[in-house]
């Protein structure tokens, strides 16, 4: 009985790590802001694009990424 048990708990580590393998690269490829979705980021944040390196004309696929606008102070 004790074997089953751990087995079933070896057998659930097993398919949590496979899950989180397959999603781990689950951010939205892009090349420009525009190209990342609207409703990616919660809400005070916004979709960014950040792209690796870009040598014009032509620049690599970058990552979506939630950024945090600065807000406008009327003390700043």
């Amino acid at each position: 009985m004790g074997e089953i048990v751990k087995f079933v708990c070896v057998m659930f580590i097993f398919l949590f790590i496979l899950l989180v393998a397959m999603n781990a690269d689950a951010a939205p490829k892009c090349f420009e802001n525009s190209d990342c979705p609207k409703d990616y980021c919660p809400l005070p944040s916004t979709p960014w694009c950040s792209v690796g390196r870009c040598i014009k004309p032509r620049c690599s696929e970058g990552r979506c990424t939630c950024v945090l606008k600065k807000r406008k102070n009327s003390y700043d």
